[in-house]
């Protein structure tokens, strides 16, 4: 073959795997770009694809920067220098023409390190930010290679880079900002939310184009010079946005609003003469991060704005640090939306406490079930406050549901020991569920799936819950105890008319509220509510449980008084279902009688 055949083959073959090199690389960024991975761990990920020893992420319409070391190497001072200098050049350049790719090596002109720098373009038409990777000058020069790769890892980046900015506004979104805090671009200060007054009343008569001007109008006012430059602005929704001032106070905050609320009062588009005046509602708070979470502190300052809104149009109003009532209002909110992400996500656990018997050879022991979100100690405390969450939140339908199916999931393969034990477990619904006939449905095809043998099911709703709709309580209850479940009353004897609903309902058991177990040694009328409720039961031949029995002196009184079963610290703490379960078999061979004796409780 002629030499320069060879030598134009070589050639070709070299080009042929850069390219497959170039494709193969493509696709794996594409993939670590698409998942959840966070931003700055992408980018120290295009800088090794890169052999960079630094790596620079800078939008300049939103200030979103992020500067990383590549290979778990520190950001050294030189590779900051030119960073910071290219950001400074990038801030005041109104296109990117002249550094549409540009390689430095660093001799000409003359820079600290070598640098690839690369547009990232969303195609919206513009330059949306930069990507640049940094070389030590002791470093292999970049090549043209390198900065074709760059540009194929800058157009991976860009459907990423969408989601962390609003094109619509020039703007962070919401997901942006996470970013920031993430990244400690800011570390405390002031928090404004803002929102256009009557903006839904400008939809509805004027459209939502002309709702998109008066979005626009205000996102173009926050900007310097009304507000700081090291300031970062986010459009979280509508026309609500976020505005971060670091190391300001709350009063800066509230005067930077004023400012703004000022101009934006005497602002006329001239293009759009029947655009009314505008006015925004604001809320003020302050952060500190890490030490407080981002979401908290947003949710601080929203519930101050819905004050600013019910008060009227055009108000700012501040965040009181001892506000007891909002900081109430935002712990909720966070566990209302710990509540939805665990319920998305699968993060809540379910725990068993037991409930024993307190007479001898009446029945084994049994467990009520309990939820916890992953991570909580206080596991009763958990679950009355996650139901308490639910109900305010309208999510209890969705809760019961979980329940339901991560109960018969997990008891299924454990119906023969269940079975043998004679071992009750106890599921507690909502009235919200209760009256749902699709959910009674779903419930009994989950009790049919498991075979699970007639009684282990107790399905308990509280009192009040019976005495609300006594009509839908009841016919839910009659095809749940014709399909083998028990029923229990729980809190009994809060309520009025006990006997009237108790003499309607298909009920199987009573659990007597924990209000009168606690003092009922040294209290006549508890003792007497405990009689008169053991009496009925008696009557209507049902069961009754004890609750919140914490020591043996209860235990041995409520057994004289004829209560069959009894829950509580007593006999044992909540614990994880599944460990429950690993009890039971271990505890097969242990009698009621053994219980008995092991909590003092037999005479």
């Amino acid at each position: 073959m002629d030499p320069k055949d060879s030598s134009a083959s070589a050639a070709v073959t070299g080009r042929l795997d850069a390219d497959m090199t170039l494709m193969r690389l493509s696709r794996e960024m594409r993939r670590r770009v698409r998942s959840r991975m966070p931003l700055s761990d992408v980018l120290r990920e295009l800088g090794e694809r890169m052999a960079a020893d630094a790596v620079l992420l800078f939008v300049p319409g939103c200030r979103l920067r992020m500067a990383a070391g590549v290979r778990e190497k520190e950001l050294s001072i030189t590779v900051a220098s030119e960073f910071d200098a290219l950001v400074a050049r990038l801030t005041v350049q109104e296109d990117g023409t002249d550094l549409m790719p540009r390689i430095v090596q660093g001799e000409d002109p003359p820079a600290a390190c070598r640098l690839v720098v690369v547009p990232v373009d969303a195609g919206s038409g513009r330059i949306p930010a930069w990507l640049a990777f940094a070389r030590e000058l002791g470093a292999p020069r970049f090549d043209t290679w390198s900065s074709a790769l760059a540009q194929v890892q800058a157009m991976r980046l860009a459907p990423r880079l969408i989601r962390e900015l609003d094109h619509d506004t020039g703007h962070l979104s919401h997901a942006g900002l996470r970013t920031v805090v993430a990244h400690r671009a800011v570390d405390a200060g002031a928090l404004v939310l803002l929102d256009l007054d009557g903006l839904r009343t400008i939809n509805h008569t004027q459209g939502v184009p002309m709702g998109d001007v008066a979005i626009r109008v205000l996102a173009r006012l926050l900007a310097p010079p009304l507000l700081p430059k090291n300031s970062f602005v986010a459009r979280v929704e509508g026309g609500k946005f976020v505005v971060l001032l670091p190391d300001r106070d709350a009063d800066y905050g509230v005067r930077v609003a004023g400012k703004l609320q000022r101009v934006l009062e005497e602002v006329e588009v001239r293009d759009h003469p029947d655009l009314p005046k505008l006015s925004f509602s604001a809320g003020v708070a302050t952060y500190s991060f890490p030490g407080e979470p981002f979401e908290r502190t947003l949710l601080a300052a929203d519930h101050v704005l819905r004050l600013a809104k019910e008060r009227g149009r055009a108000r700012i109003e501040t965040q009181q640090l001892n506000d007891a009532s909002l900081i109430r209002r935002v712990d909720e909110d966070f566990v209302a939306a710990d509540l939805r992400e665990a319920l998305r996500s699968g993060e809540l656990e379910l725990y068993a406490q037991p409930i024993v018997a307190l007479r001898e050879h009446r029945h084994p022991m049994g467990f009520e079930l309990l939820l916890r979100l992953r991570g909580e100690e206080n596991v009763e405390g958990t679950a009355s406050r996650l139901v308490n969450v639910a109900q305010r939140n309208h999510l209890l339908p969705m809760l019961d549901r979980y329940v339901v199916d991560r109960a018969f999931s997990i008891l299924a393969p454990h119906r023969a020991l269940l079975a043998a034990q004679r071992a009750t477990i106890s599921i507690n619904v909502s009235g919200a569920s209760l009256g749902d006939p699709e959910f009674t449905t779903h419930f009994i095809e989950q009790l049919k799936a498991s075979q699970l043998s007639p009684g282990c099911i107790v399905v308990e709703i509280t009192e009040q819950v019976a005495l609300t709709d006594t009509a839908r309580a009841g016919e839910a209850m009659r095809r749940l105890r014709a399909a083998g479940c028990g029923i229990a009353i729980d809190d009994f004897g809060t309520g009025a008319n006990s006997l009237a609903y108790v003499h309607q309902l298909p009920v199987t058991r009573l659990k007597i509220d924990g209000s009168f177990i606690k003092d009922i040694i040294t209290n006549k009328r508890s003792e007497a509510a405990v009689r008169g409720i053991v009496q009925l039961a008696r009557d209507f031949v049902l069961q009754t449980v004890g609750e919140h029995v914490e020591t043996r002196e209860q235990a041995a009184f409520l057994r004289r008084l004829g209560v069959d079963f009894g829950q509580g610290y007593l006999f044992g703490r909540p614990e994880p279902l599944d460990d429950a379960i690993r009890s039971l078999k271990d505890r097969n061979g242990i009698t009621t009688t053994t219980w008995g004796k092991m909590f003092g409780t037999v005479g």
